[in-house]
């Protein structure tokens, strides 16, 4: 009987160790997954400011086309 007791009483010492453990285990995802959510939403800053930067760029080009074109046009026709 007194060796089935000591078992038993082990056996608990044991899993509550575990249970400490898987505890720890838990705070250690939770705050791995905060971590990623927040990488997340910062990648998701930078691409709207790298799409807005390369919009900025597409339009300055436009207009710069659009002024060449207007400046040649007013040359052509100055020349006639």
């Amino acid at each position: 009987m007194s060796t089935a007791l000591n078992l038993a009483m082990q056996i608990t010492a044991n899993t509550q160790g575990v249970s400490a453990a898987v505890g720890n285990v838990n705070k250690s995802l939770e705050s791995m997954a905060a971590a990623g959510k927040k990488a997340a939403a910062d990648l998701g800053v930078l691409k709207t400011i790298e799409i807005s930067r390369l919009f900025v760029t597409a339009v300055t080009n436009a207009a710069s086309s659009f002024q060449s074109l207007v400046t040649g046009a007013a040359s052509s026709v100055a020349s006639i």
